[in-house]
């Protein structure tokens, strides 16, 4: 069975500084099931992870965002992936305190099915896009290994991938 995200929280429509409509959308992990030798069906009790990703109506591609039209209580496939990378600072203000903290993990949701044989190619390219700050901008940050060797063919790999799909989309 395909993993499945669940819309857990949806915003009032934003603007951002260029002034394109976004909402914020909370995406977590379902519950797992699990059906008892006696038939009956039970949620298994675990932490469930979740995220928040912003949702454009129309992203820099002119494109709208697949969250967009989300609602409280859907479902998406997909599966929500941590990985090690290079270490980052995360910038946060509360009650008018900013506080600056390293991280070295990053969350991403993957919107792939997590069986295809392709997923790990998704992984990559969700964390590229979650790395990327702007055009012409350094990454925040790298996938790194068990072992904290930076992976970085991870990034040849993922622009490799999308050249062959596009020569491929191009020639039918």
């Amino acid at each position: 069975m395909n993993n499945l995200l669940q819309v857990t929280a949806v915003s009032e429509v934003k603007e951002d500084k260029n002034e394109r409509e976004y909402k914020t959308v909370t995406i977590s992990e379902s519950p797992k099931y699990a059906t008892l030798p006696n038939g009956v069906q039970v949620a298994i009790k675990s932490k469930l992870k979740s995220t928040s990703v912003n949702a454009y109506k129309n992203n820099y591609l002119d494109e709208q965002d697949m969250l967009w039209d989300s609602v409280n209580g859907s479902y998406v496939e997909g599966s929500l992936v941590s990985r090690n990378v290079t270490p980052y600072s995360i910038t946060s203000t509360r009650n008018n305190v900013e506080t600056t903290r390293t991280v070295t993990s990053a969350s991403v949701p993957v919107f792939a099915d997590a069986t295809s044989a392709t997923f790990e190619t998704e992984v990559a390219r969700a964390f590229k896009q979650a790395a990327n700050v702007g055009k012409d901008e350094p990454l925040r940050f790298t996938l790194v290994d068990a072992d904290g060797v930076v992976a970085s063919d991870w990034m040849k790999e993922v622009a490799e991938v999308e050249v062959s799909e596009a020569i491929t989309d191009e020639l039918g």
